[in-house]
Parts: C-alpha cells; structure tokens; sequence
C-alpha cells in the first residue's frame, strides 16, 4: 500500500486530511469557539486538520480503513450490497486511499459476518424440511441419503445457531467422517456444544482417548444436562472394553454411567446413541432395532465386538427407566445448550482473510450480536406450539400432463442439442481435504516485477475457489517469518513448516498436502545424497519428514515410516519473469477450479522405446491404452506406441508421417500421457528420446505438447521433470504446467537407473514382470491415481508401497533412489476419477505384488556406504593408467584397476576415457555387511546414453551394471 504523504503539497481529499503547515506553534488570541473552529483576524483553523497532520501513517490507516468500514456495513444493513452500493463504496476506497484489496477483504469479512447474523432469516422453512429429512433418514439407517443431504446441512450449520442444525450435523460429521470431524474442530474458532459433544465421539472412534477425556471439563461451560457427560464416559468404557479384550472392569464401568445418564437426564437428541451403546455393551452380536441402527452400524462401528459370539445378555435390572425414544421437535435443543454460539467468532472460522488491524469493528460487531439475539428471540416465539409439517408427498400427476413433462422443445433456430453422454454427467467427487500453499509472497513478487498485494489477490483468490470443492488451503508465507527472511537452506524452511503445521493442529499424515508455489529461488529445493552411489540428488521429498530424517535414514537400522504430510510444487523457472503473476498462476489456478478437483480420464496413450518393449508392457498393462487403428501402422504393439519413429517432421531420417499422425490424434484424445523413452540434461534437448540407428531420436517434443489435450503427464524418462536452471521453452516440466493445459506432472529431475531382471533376485511365489526401478514404480503411482486418491496421497503411497516391496528384488539403496528422485508437480488435492475396471485389473495383475511371510515389509533399510578413491579431477589429471593406479590408495584395488577396465571395455563396451569416478562401497546393516566392492562410474559424450555403473567384488568379477534412461 502506497503511503499517504504529510510532507510538501499534499493534497487534501476525502474523509482524512493532511496540512503541510506547521501549527503546533500557533496560538490563539481569541475566545470565540465554534464547531471545533478556531477564530481569530488573521485565519481560521480546523482542528481536525491540526489533529490529522499529527498523525502517524498507520494511524491515517487505520482512520481511513474504520471510516471505510463504517461505510461498508451502513451500505449492508440488510445483508444485501446491489451494484450501485458497491459503485459507491469502492469511490470511497479510492478517495481513502484504500487498496484494492484491502477494501475487498473488509467487505467479504462483513459480507460474512452479515451472513452469519441474518442466517436464520428467510431459512425457517428449509432448516425444517432439511432436518426432518435427515431425521428421518437415520431413523430408517438410510447412509447414501445421509451423505447426499450432508453438504446442504453442512451449509445451514455454518450460517445458523440452531441447536438441531448443529447437533445433526456434527453428529453425522463425526459418523461418517471422523477425521474431518477433529480437523474441523482443531481449526475452530468458536465454541459450539454439539461440535465438542460429537468430536468426543470422533476421537473415541480414531481411538484418541487422551483427547477425547479432555474435552469432557469443557461441556460444563454450556450447562449441559449432566447425563450427556455421563454418556460420553460410557463410551470412552465401552471403547476400552472392546479395545482390551472385553475386560469385565470397563464393561461394569460402562453399564454404570448409562444407569447414571438416564438418572440424571440427557438431551433427548442423544437418546439413540444411548440405546446403541447400551446393545452394543450387552451383545456381541448387535441387533439393534431400526431406529438406532445408524448409531450401532455407523458412530459406534469403531466398537463393534471383535468376536461374534453370542453371549447371555446380563440379568441385571437397570435401576432407573430408559430415556424415552427420541421424537424430531424443532425445540427439543435449547439454544443455552450452544451458547457459546458467537457472529463474529464463526464469520472468522468462515474466513478467506481475515480483519486486521481494525479494532473498531469489533464493536460494530457486537451492536450486530444484538440485533442477532432479538431475530433469534422472535423465531423461537414463532416457532412455540407449531407441529413439525409432515414429510411431503409427491402429487398424482395425470398422465396426460406427464407426457407434457419431458425436456421442452428447442427455441426457434436453434439446432436440437443431443442428449448428455450418460458418463458425462457423473458429479464430480469431492474429497475433503486440508493443505498447507507455502510459498514466500516478496520473492515471488520480485520475480514477477510486483507487489506482494497482487501475490496475495491471485492465492486468496485461489482459497477461495477452492473452498466450494472441499479444498481448504491455508496459507504458509515464509515472507512473514523473520528466521527464514536470511535463509537459503531448506532445513530451516522445513523446520519452520513443521512447527506451522504442528502449531495449526494439522492431521500429520499422508492426507495432509503441502503444496509449494515456486521454483527453488522462492522455496528451496533440498539437495541430498544419493543412497545409491556418490552423487546428490535435488529433491522435495525430504519436506515430508523431520529435517534430519534421511541423515538418520543413511546410518542404517532405520525404517522408511509414514510421512508428516505430502508434497508438491507448482514450479518456475529461476530469476526474473517474462510472464504475468495473473497469467501463469492464475491460469492454472482457473483451470483447478474448472475441473472442480476431479480429472476424467477416458484413456491413456503411451509411447515406449521400441528397446524396452517389455518392460513397458510392465508399466501399463493395467490401464486404459488409446490408440488410433491403422493397418498400415507397425508401431502400435499392445496398445503403445514404438519409437523413435514418432519424431516431428524435421528428423526426417526416422519420420513415418503415417505413425506420427496417429499418435497426435491419440494425444489429442486421451487425458493422460505415459513416456517411457530417454531424456537429457542437455541444453537445447527438452523433449523424450528413442533409440535407433546407433543413436537416439526426438520422439516427443514441446511443439507435440502443444497440440495434445491431456491433463496428466507421467513419465520414467532422465532428467524428464528438469527446470532449475532451464528456460520455460527448454523445459518438458514448465511448458506442460504453465500455458500448456496439464495440471497433473510426474518425472524424475536427474537420471533414471535400471538394471536388468536378472540381477533381482524375486521370492519364491512372487508375481515377477520384466522391468525395475521406475518402470515398477510408475505402475503403482498410476493404480493410486484410477483409485481416486488425491494426487498427493496417491504420489506418497505409492512411494511408500513401491519401496517396501521391491526393495526385496532391486536392493534398498536403488528402490530407495528411485523413490527420492521422482517428484509430483502441480495441485496435490486434485485427483483422477475412479475407475472400478482399472482398479480391478491392477489388483489380478497383481502390479504390486505379494511378499511371503518372510519379507518384512517394514524391515529396517540397509545402508549403503560408498568412499570415493578416484575421482574425475584426479582422472583428467592422469595422462597414463600408471598414474591411475599411483593415486589409488587402495592396495586391493591397485591390483586389479588394469584388468577391471579392459575388462569392462572388452565386454561392456565401455571406454576406458569415459571413466568419471571410482567408488569403495559396502553394503549392509549393523548386523554385518552384505556385499562389497568397488564402482566404477562411466559418463560418456552422448546426450542420452550418458551413464553407467558397474559393481564388481574385491576379486574384479561384475555383481551388477546400472544403465540410466
């Protein structure tokens, strides 16, 4: 925000006024006052303007913005701001000297706010109809119906105080979605009865029993009727009970604050959870009567008995009556039971930005809170003595009129449209979800030649997009941290995500999405070592642990453990921008929102390299190929498409126009594409490469990308993600996500090894595909994806997975390698739409497969430690291999350096003069070293043949080659 200027000639304009003049030295000579005016012979002062210009500019701020807010809420007395009001009050932001978006922000927080106090008005009659639906929905245990009206109950609850509304809603909340139940409660700002009574539920359900007993002195407060306290400590028992092999004491204990809560009153909305808990103590094999089934099958499923067997029903007489069964009335919750109910609380649990340094407005809101009690006051008159309408019923309709009924007929001159693909009009699903957008808002604002305000208009802008999807994005701004304003090094970013998503009460897991917004120059991309030779690898994977988490990792007797939360980045290219904040950001910001988080993806087209035929067989035999069929075509085997003969009309030696138009059209039709081909770190060789001829050809590029349609791109290939350090028309990555239509990217940013099958050694029984390392790992991250999963989530756990099976067959350190490298790019909360046929068919071709008993998944990872004896500088220096082997301080591998190397080139190939590094390794745990040896790492000329890695033992024989994509 520009300042407003005291000095000079400032102009006075508007509300508040600055004088240039000095008049703290002026005195009056005079008696006569009037209208705050001083008067004598010579001039007339106004002292509004002498108390203006001693003034600081936050306080001409903060005048300006209480004056702009006192306009706004006069303008939006009934709820309502018509054109003309907002014509008005954004005349009055500009005469105030009120940034665009911070007059936006003041009034979304009253538009809000207005919404939260007027939201009962007008919504009698829909509360009712919604809550008798509901009722009667859980009365006849119909689960679908109840999930199909929880978004239109969700919607009354944010804007209404109801009791009821707030009861069934946060009792099917915590039901059927216990997770977002303490989610929505850890990220609450206000107090709420029914939210802590049913959240109890919740984190008895997710077994949390320590914050479940926390929360029961909090229910006092409300003045809640004392058996709704002795019920919850029922649950708690009954969940021990069944937790710890139905131990007599809790069973007793639990029995006994039933009897308590039925002595001392409860809330009858609660009554059917007591009936459940009580069939659920008593049987081992429920059989609840129809009207509490949703409470036994659904909110106490958690604390079904783990055998079923049936036991003889204790003969007990219960001291007191049973609470009667429950009747819907509309003032069976009294509003005292949610007092705790507070406007302007809950229009900033609402929020999309929330009011700063305006402390008026909290007065203004509490005028506002008055006139809420007096609305509710007449309601609750109003509704005194009614009887509950009954449920309606649909009118006979003559079938003459049914006829008439159908789609009316097209306006004159307009073609007839054809009927809507049955496919077509699925809804899209939403999966709740929060995430962490983090990012530096200066940094990206020098980068675009901005200011951080328009950084903030396209994220906020972005929020609130999203919060209709489910989405609920909250903004991380390493700007706003004084520890990372002088830090380059990721583990301080790291540590400050973690104490933000610690302090934020964030579910630490793999459904919490972090979502980086920025290349490496904004959020630094952490370089870690390679667990699989002496190299480093530029990764975002170490965002998902504790900051010392792969250090620890590379000691040995560590395990890979579920991550903190996932990651992502929607990426840039380094320095100064050419574009527009609005026009790369906001583009695919836009385009998220189209999809409304959900990405149909009919088919798949893939393109392998003719050499790894089989392998990519592998990789996407599970899923739905697209192809074009042409006779005439002899590079479509099993649904994929060969290369190098898919190049761009200017490798004219390798072109067939034939096979390259089918593959664009295919390209054109699918929503997803899958490469298996090389790349290259090369200036200048942004594309995907396939081998023929001796040498590799351009079989994708950015002018093929251009005209394909797709929304996902996943690919094996090197350097296939590259873009630190690249240009955006020299980068596969950056040109696909910005300008280029996709909003899924999966690659690998350095190079992508293999080794052959028959150097795994696969378990007896087991599944075995040709293929390693990414060629089995792309495979699962695809099965996540057609499961629905949010890409994020889909991204980890494959990882994860992929790692702890093949681990088995490759070795740790490379399963290990492969799954640091590769990286998800693009929005972590969007997912593809499920398809049951891909799910099904992953799950017969077993694409990740069964390990026997032996094979602990979760087996401590073996540790990889390499020493390097020659390096590249010592090789370039060494004019003969003589001097080789004098710098060599090993004496074992002295004695057969010589015959190593002529070895290597006389079977491999691989020419002494392409030698770039020799390693000692040893392989193994603290229980003793599996393997050692020496490896020999070759880097040659060509672009995209460029490395290998050779193992041999002590004795020089070859255990193993790594080639690289």
């Amino acid at each position: 925000m520009s300042d407003i200027q005291l000095g000079g000639d400032a102009a006075v304009m508007g509300g508040v006024h600055s004088d240039s003049h000095n008049v703290e030295t002026h005195n009056s000579t005079t008696n006569t006052t009037h209208n705050n005016t001083v008067t004598d012979n010579s001039k007339t002062i106004n002292t509004n303007v002498v108390h203006q210009a001693q003034l600081t500019d936050t306080q001409i701020r903060q005048d300006n913005e209480k004056q702009f807010l006192q306009a706004v809420m006069a303008h939006m007395q009934n709820g309502i701001l018509d054109q003309r009001e907002l014509a008005e009050i954004t005349q009055l932001s500009l005469q105030w000297h009120i940034q665009p978006e911070r007059a936006n922000q003041i009034i979304d927080q009253v538009r809000k706010s207005a919404s939260i106090i007027n939201g009962s008005q007008g919504n009698e009659y829909l509360a009712g109809q919604i809550l008798q639906e509901v009722f009667n929905a859980i009365q006849q245990n119909e689960v679908e119906i109840l999930k199909h009206k929880f978004r239109t109950l969700e919607q009354l609850a944010r804007t209404s105080a109801d009791g009821n509304v707030q009861c069934y809603y946060h009792l099917l909340l915590a039901s059927l979605y216990p997770e977002n139940s303490v989610v929505a409660f850890i990220n609450s700002r206000t107090d709420n009865y029914w939210q802590l009574f049913w959240v109890h539920v919740a984190y008895v359900k997710l077994g949390n029993a320590d914050n479940a007993v926390a929360l029961l002195p909090r229910l006092g407060g409300f003045g809640a009727p004392q058996g709704d306290v002795a019920l919850l400590m029922a649950l708690d028992n009954l969940a021990d009970y069944r937790r710890n092999n139905n131990q007599a004491y809790y069973k007793q204990q639990a029995s006994q604050y039933l009897n308590d809560a039925c002595q001392a009153g409860m809330s009858e909305a609660v009554s059917g959870l007591w009936y459940a808990a009580k069939e659920m103590l008593e049987n081992d094999v429920p059989q609840p009567e129809d009207w509490f089934r949703f409470y036994c099958e659904q909110t106490l499923k958690e604390m079904a008995p783990a055998q079923k067997q049936v036991l003889e029903k204790s003969a007990s007489a219960m001291p007191a009556p049973p609470p009667p069964m429950p009747k819907f009335n509309a003032q069976s919750v009294q509003l005292n039971q949610s007092q705790g109910f507070n406007p302007l609380q809950a229009a900033r649990q609402m929020d999309l930005g929330q009011m700063t340094s305006v402390e008026q407005m909290q007065q203004q809101m509490q005028q506002m809170q008055q006139r809420f009690g007096q609305m509710q006051q007449a309601f609750s008159a109003k509704l005194n003595g009614c009887a509950q309408p009954g449920m309606p019923s649909m009118p006979n309709m003559p079938q003459a009129v049914q006829k008439r009924a159908g789609t009316p007929p097209p306006m004159p001159a307009m073609p007839q449209q054809p009927m809507p693909d049955t496919q077509e009009a699925v809804q899209p699903e939403m999966i709740e979800q929060y995430g962490v957008l983090f990012t530096n808002s200066v940094k990206l604002a020098r980068k675009y030649g901005c200011q951080p305000t328009e950084v903030y208009a396209v994220l906020n802008q972005f929020i609130q997009q999203s919060e209709p999807l489910q989405m609920h994005w909250y903004l991380f701004d390493a700007a706003n941290n004084e520890r990372l304003n002088d830090s380059d090094y990721w583990g301080d970013y790291n540590d400050a995500l973690e104490s933000y998503l610690q302090q934020n009460g964030f579910t630490l897991s793999v459904a919490t999405p972090v979502w980086i917004i920025g290349g490496g120059d904004v959020i630094p991309v952490p370089q870690i070592n390679d667990p699989m030779y002496s190299n480093s690898i530029p990764t975002d994977m170490p965002y998902c642990y504790y900051t010392g988490f792969f250090d620890d990792l590379w000691d040995g007797d560590h395990k890979l453990v579920g991550p903190r939360n996932t990651i992502s980045r929607l990426p840039l290219e380094d320095g100064e921008m050419q574009t527009n904040i609005a026009d790369d950001l906001g583009s695919y910001f836009n385009l998220c929102a189209m999809t409304q988080g959900e990405i149909k993806v009919d088919g798949v087209t893939m393109a392998s390299n003719v050499a790894w035929r089989d392998n990519s067989v592998t990789m996407s035999h599970h899923l739905p190929l697209l192809h074009v069929d042409t006779p005439d075509v002899q590079e479509v085997d099993k649904g994929m498409y060969l290369c190098p003969k898919l190049v761009s009309p200017n490798e004219q030696s390798a072109f067939n126009e034939q096979a390259y138009n089918d593959y664009m059209k295919a390209a054109q039709q699918c929503g997803m594409l899958l490469f298996n081909l090389h790349g290259s770190d090369g200036e200048g060789y942004s594309g995907f490469y396939g081998e023929g001829h001796g040498s590799c050809v351009e079989s994708f590029n950015l002018d093929m990308l251009k005209q394909s349609n797709g929304r996902v791109l996943n690919t094996v290939a090197c350097f296939g993600a590259r873009f630190m350090g690249y240009e955006r028309n020299d980068s596969m990555l950056l040109s696909s996500m910005l300008g280029g239509g996709y909003l899924l990217y999966a690659g690998s940013s350095v190079s992508v090894p293999m080794i052959d099958d028959d150097e795994q050694e696969w378990p007896a029984g087991t599944v075995q595909y040709p293929g390693s390392g990414s060629e089995k790992f792309m495979p699962v991250y695809c099965y996540y994806q057609f499961c629905g999963l949010p890409a994020g989530q889909a991204m980890m756990q494959a990882k994860m997975d992929y790692f702890n099976t093949f681990r088995h067959m490759e070795r740790d350190d490379f399963s290990l390698s492969t799954i640091i490298m590769f990286g998800l790019y693009g929005n972590p909360m969007l997912h593809v739409r499920r398809r049951e046929d891909v799910v099904k068919c992953s799950q017969e071709l077993q694409v990740l497969p069964q390990l026997p008993q032996n094979k602990a998944a979760d087996a401590p990872v073996n540790r990889m430690q390499c020493k390097c004896l020659l390096n590249k500088e010592q090789l370039q220096q060494s004019k003969s291999l003589i001097e080789q082997i004098r710098v060599i301080t090993d004496s074992n591998l002295q004695s057969i350096h010589q015959g190593v190397q002529q070895h290597l080139y006389d079977a491999l190939g691989l020419d002494p003069r392409w030698l770039d590094q020799v390693d000692a390794f040893e392989y193994g745990s603290s229980k003793g070293v599996q393997t050692s040896g020496y490896r020999y790492c070759y880097d040659t000329d060509n672009q995209h043949l460029s490395k290998s890695i050779v193992e041999v033992n002590r004795q020089g024989q070859v255990t193993r080659k790594i080639t690289f994509k």
